[in-house]
């Protein structure tokens, strides 16, 4: 049978952005959620802003809570660098910003705002948010939810959205919630709603949040709730369409009965099933935690007390603290195991045991941080001892690893062996004699074969097959295209752009500013300050290069522009603006001043696309044809499929790291 529960991204979906932000919105309508939840609270000047806890040290790099700062002082700090540092420049957004959003994107589903006004009243804060969701039509509907009784009461006066009551558990209140008419559904804690007679809450839909694991997932959805609230919105997806909850279990026929692992001498300890866990001798540590010893191992027994049942046991040497081994269970069987690499909590591997498991894994994320490794193997591919598994993850660890922002590595004989081998190179005579002790690059690196970048001072820049670029400095977002000469000493416009958005473009203005001399705040501490000083920060954004395009010595480049194909940069120049596809641009500031090509041709040559094909292929073409010849003869190659497009083994990020073990 199908299940029809909606899953709801909350907080916008928290595994792959920062929580309610306006990437991990973006995001969740992209895996096009059902609903989406997020949370509001109501900065001093009473703006309704998008954030979770009453204080913003969690989730952000500021401190105080959110009703003692202003927008302004919110809008300063960063939401986004306690996730990943891709994601340094999201700022606490606004109801209203995330409205728009959802509106330009054309989001259809439903929106979960919670007010939160558990922990503070916000006088007034129903009718300021009701006051903007009245002031436009949005493209979805809207349910308004909160902790808060008395706050459903006041929003219930004002509006006719659909309204639910959120429960911590308090049964008692559950029960008042569900007597109330206008109160339609009452979003429950999966911990409750597995075991609470649906009597209690008598008609009302409902809705669950706090599902810590797939295993609950599915016990939930037994139960056909009308939602879910979930972080990891890519899983309950596919948990859901499957429709028959699958889970491992139903393999479990197909287990190992025993498992020996040499290095740490463990003797046969592993069966199909487990005994009872009431009938081991234990002594009971925390509320569901049991430890039971023999004579040479410990074993730490977590108990699932709800369903009565294990959730998971760890294997201790006596003399260790973390466990080598976890095996987790459901019904009281075994459905997958996890190794601990080194005993470390930092990186570990779930190893499910048995026949005709696919060869595939996948890696859970805290943050940016891998958290562990779930392993399937094929028939025959089961590892006895801690060398084979470990040689066998590095050979396949990385096609799906994660890895974001800049890297510096160390270079050693295996870089310059894989650099060779990519025909990647970093001097003029092909060899790798003089080459910078350190390279600095970015975690999107791509190199395409046959380039050169000569000089760079260390800098590994993203650039296509048979482009050369020598003695530049630019920064290592850079995108240089195929084909592409760069002459000498072209450099990216450096230095920090003063904001010239605020009444002054002294730093003055800034929060923190490096030149204390200037401030008479800051040298003298007795001195009152009723001046606000906010944090700017620049994104720096990446110069793109196009395809067949040649730079001459001495060009400055402003970050951020775009230099279309075939473009022509005069030596010297001073580029602020994007350069249009074939123009050929001079001066201070640098200036279009004539084309290569007509119109017409230069509108045939992009749609060619000549770059995407092998020179060396190109029959019957010689080297000074014409231009239109060039490309008749061409299109004609390309119709008759006589020529195909080149794609050559690239050289990534991935690679480097890989071979110089920064993972």
């Amino acid at each position: 049978m199908k299940n029809n529960t909606k899953v709801f991204a909350h907080r916008g979906g928290g595994l792959s952005a920062p929580e309610n932000t306006l990437a991990a919105f973006s995001r969740a309508i992209k895996q096009n959620v059902s609903g989406i939840e997020l949370d509001v609270q109501l900065s001093k000047d009473n703006i309704p802003v998008v954030i979770h806890d009453a204080a913003v040290e969690r989730t952000t790099n500021g401190k105080g809570t959110v009703s003692e700062l202003s927008l302004k002082n919110l809008k300063s700090l960063d939401a986004g660098s306690y996730f990943s540092k891709s994601f340094e420049y999201e700022m606490i957004p606004t109801l209203e910003e995330v409205l728009n959003l959802l509106n330009e994107k054309k989001y259809a589903g439903i929106l979960n705002i919670e007010l939160k006004t558990d922990e503070n009243s916000y006088e007034g804060i129903e009718n300021i948010v009701y006051g903007i969701i009245a002031s436009h039509q949005w493209s979805f509907s809207i349910i308004f939810s909160s902790f808060n009784l008395e706050t459903l009461e006041r929003l219930h006066k004002i509006t006719n959205q659909e309204i639910a009551y959120i429960s911590d558990g308090n049964v008692e209140k559950i029960s008042i919630a569900s007597k109330i008419d206008y109160i339609t559904a009452i979003h429950l804690p999966s911990k409750i709603f597995l075991k609470l007679d649906a009597k209690v809450y008598q008609s009302k839909k409902t809705r669950i949040w706090g599902i810590p694991d797939d295993d609950t997932l599915k016990e939930v959805l037994k139960k056909n709730p009308e939602g879910v609230f979930i972080d990891d919105i890519v899983g309950a997806q596919e948990i859901i369409q499957s429709g028959n909850l699958f889970n491992l279990i139903q393999y479990n026929k197909e287990i190992r009965k025993e498992i020996m692992l040499s290095e740490n001498n463990y003797e046969t300890f592993l069966d199909t099933q487990f005994s009872d866990w009431r009938n081991f001798k234990t002594k009971k540590i925390k509320d569901n935690i049991f430890f039971y010893s023999d004579s040479n191992l410990i074993y730490s027994i977590r108990i699932n007390l709800l369903n009565e049942e294990y959730k998971h046991i760890d294997f201790y040497n006596k003399a260790q603290v973390k466990p080598h081994l976890r095996v987790f269970l459901s019904k009281n069987k075994i459905i997958r195991m996890r190794y601990y690499e080194f005993n470390s909590w930092k990186r570990n591997y779930d190893v499910i045991l048995g026949k005709n498991f696919l060869p595939v894994y996948t890696i859970e994320y805290f943050g940016n941080r891998e958290r562990y490794i779930d392993w399937r193997f094929q028939a025959g591919k089961l590892f006895y001892k801690k060398e084979q598994f470990l040689e066998f993850i590095n050979e396949n660890l990385w096609k799906n690893k994660k890895i974001s922002g800049k890297y510096k590595v160390e270079v050693n004989d295996k870089v310059v062996s894989l650099l060779n081998s990519k025909k990647v190179f970093l001097q003029r005579n092909l060899k790798f004699n003089n080459v910078e002790p350190v390279l600095t690059f970015e975690s999107n690196l791509e190199i395409e074969p046959y380039t050169q970048q000569v000089e760079l001072g260390g800098v590994l820049l993203s650039m296509g097959t048979s482009s050369y670029i020598k003695k530049c400095v630019l920064p290592p977002n850079t995108k240089i295209g195929r084909f592409c000469s760069i002459a000498r000493n072209v450099r990216a416009i450096t230095g920090i752009r003063h904001p010239q958005e605020r009444f002054t473009t002294s730093p003055i203005s800034l929060a923190n500013p490096t030149e204390k001399g200037i401030l008479p705040t800051a040298l003298n501490p007795e001195l009152h300050n009723d001046f606000q000083q906010v944090a700017w920060r620049e994104e720096r954004l990446p110069i793109i290069i196009g395809n067949d395009v040649w730079i001459g010595q001495d060009v400055l480049l402003k970050p951020g522009i775009h230099i279309g194909d075939g473009a022509i940069i005069a030596q010297r120049a001073v580029v602020t603006k994007d350069v249009p596809p074939y123009a050929i641009v001079a001066g201070v500031p640098a200036t279009v001043r004539k084309k290569r090509f007509s119109e017409e041709v230069i509108e045939k040559l992009l749609n060619l696309k000549w770059w995407n094909y092998p020179y060396w292929d190109f029959k019957d073409i010689a080297g000074d044809d014409d231009i239109e010849v060039f490309i008749e003869k061409l299109e004609r190659l390309i119709k008759n499929n006589e020529i195909q497009e080149y794609h050559p083994d690239i050289l990534t990020a991935k690679d480097i790291l890989k071979v110089t073990k920064k993972y």
